[in-house]
């Protein structure tokens, strides 16, 4: 999959600069003798809004935890399900995992190397020399080779929806808390107009700090 289809973080800076480029109308026209236009900078928020950085660190584990997974299946394609699922499994655990669970490893993939092995030596035997048990043996494991690579494929379409679907919900869950952050503060503070700093080059007024604090302390 490509890198930058998931840039979440920068998926939902977009998402974060096109609700304020519009700008979110406070109410209140300056109501409270406050300034009538004030800026925040998306920059900071990016960098200083704690539940973004928790949700980027929930979109790469379940990124690396499905490119494993993929690698795995890739590079040994002669294992079977029951055997890559147990694999998935143990790596799961990192660090947690015990003696047990590394013997496991080192045994699939002994297995997945023999087998590896074994398939390359009769692909690479001259013709005139194949046996008719030869025959059968390749042609079993290009079988389980073809087999492999549609399993890959399932297991890739069904990771890159996960992806999605945990790009999408992250990004509407913290936009939808953004902007509500945004409104109370102006609010607030008089304010009707609420631009990106980046589109606006100068405000009355920069509220960036008490946004951050606001989406901070829940």
């Amino acid at each position: 999959m490509s890198n930058s289809v998931w840039w979440f973080r920068g998926l939902v800076s977009a998402v974060l600069v096109l609700c304020i480029a519009f700008s979110i109308s406070a109410g209140g026209q300056g109501s409270k003798g406050g300034p009538l236009f004030a800026i925040v900078d998306l920059a900071k928020v990016n960098s200083d809004f704690t539940k973004m950085r928790e949700a980027q660190v929930t979109f790469d584990g379940a990124k690396n935890k499905a490119a494993g997974q993929l690698q795995r299946r890739d590079q040994m394609p002669f294992l079977t399900e029951d055997e890559q699922k147990q694999l998935d499994s143990v790596y799961e655990k990192v660090a947690a995992q015990t003696d047990a669970d590394k013997a496991k490893i080192k045994e699939i993939g002994d297995r997945s190397l023999k087998l590896s092995t074994e398939y390359e030596a009769l692909r690479t035997k001259p013709d005139k020399d194949l046996t008719d048990a030869d025959k059968a043996k390749l042609r079993e494991f290009e079988a389980t080779i073809l087999k492999a690579k549609q399993q890959f494929t399932t297991l890739k379409d069904r990771s890159d929806e996960n992806l999605i679907e945990i790009q999408k919900t992250g990004t509407d869950k913290l936009a939808a808390q953004f902007k509500a952050a945004v409104k109370k503060v102006a609010e607030q503070k008089g304010v009707s107009l609420v631009f990106d700093g980046q589109v606006a080059i100068y405000a009355q007024a920069d509220l960036t700090q008490p946004v951050l604090d606001e989406l901070n302390k829940k």
